[in-house]
């Protein structure tokens, strides 16, 4: 989530850690305010040689995070909420990569390059949601942050930074950096969506009765992120998804979590 969306309504962090069971709370915590600390590298007003070196700062820091030495009081939070659940030390190595690549505005030619960007992501932030990570965990963690982005298009566009196969040589970016889209650009936005929302279900929907209780913060989140993606494909060109309906976005987040809490999938992961 981008820095200018963080009062359009709570965020899928927000509700994760609100509806996830209390035990996790302590871990999410921890997790997403390092995600929060190192995204701020990425604000517009922020000098870009400093958000190098604040860059390389948590690229060390995930380092010592793995040797079980961090320094920062989030990671220090988030080290001990780990060892105190019986699991093994997150490696966000990748969350610092993501960022830099995002610092660098870098062009996807490819779908593959663009899965690779989102691996890092979801190989650091959404598999310390639960462990073990198993690969249908990690391609899931792949396909939410992709619609998060989508998401967030027009303001990733204005910052100069595309989630999409741009092809080998690249699309125009003027097209995708209007606001509302076009209708060419709206057409292969949905399409892409309506591939996301399905992939979500296949995804989250494949995991059994018993990976529920380690897998719901997951799960939760995958909710909301199918919830996006079918919202948001009625709601191009203008996106205004993204500060749509906060209330009933709450109330369907908690109802997620008490099917979860009841040994089931919500109904939009069936």
């Amino acid at each position: 989530m981008t820095p200018e969306l963080h009062d359009a309504g709570a965020t899928s962090r927000e509700l994760v850690l609100r509806f996830s069971p209390p035990a996790d709370r302590p871990r999410l915590q921890a997790l997403f305010d390092i995600e929060r600390e190192i995204t701020t590298s990425l604000r517009p007003d922020l000098d870009h040689n400093v958000a190098h070196t604040r860059l390389e700062w948590w690229s060390e820091e995930f380092t010592r995070l793995c040797q079980a030495s961090p320094r920062h009081p989030a990671t220090r939070a988030l080290a001990e909420a780990s060892l105190t659940a019986g699991l093994s030390l997150p490696d966000l190595r990748g969350l610092a990569e993501a960022t830099r690549i995002d610092l660098a505005t870098v062009a996807f030619l490819t779908q593959a390059e663009l899965d690779d960007y989102l691996a890092l992501w979801a190989d650091s932030v959404f598999a310390s949601l639960g462990q073990p990570a198993s690969d249908r965990a990690r391609a899931l963690g792949r396909v939410i942050r992709e619609i998060e982005l989508l998401a967030d298009w027009p303001q990733h566009a204005h910052r100069g930074r595309l989630y999409r196969a741009l092809g080998d040589p690249p699309e125009a970016h003027e097209p995708w950096v209007r606001h509302p889209l076009g209708e060419l650009e709206s057409r292969h936005l949905r399409a892409r969506l309506t591939e996301l929302a399905a992939e979500v279900r296949t995804l989250a929907g494949a995991c059994s009765v018993d990976e529920l209780p380690t897998r719901a913060p997951a799960l939760l989140w995958a909710t909301l992120a199918h919830d996006t993606a079918v919202r948001l494909r009625s709601r191009l060109p203008d996106f205004s998804i993204t500060r749509f309906e906060p209330l009933s976005r709450t109330i369907r987040a908690w109802r997620a979590a008490v099917t979860l809490s009841r040994g089931r999938l919500p109904s939009a992961l069936r």
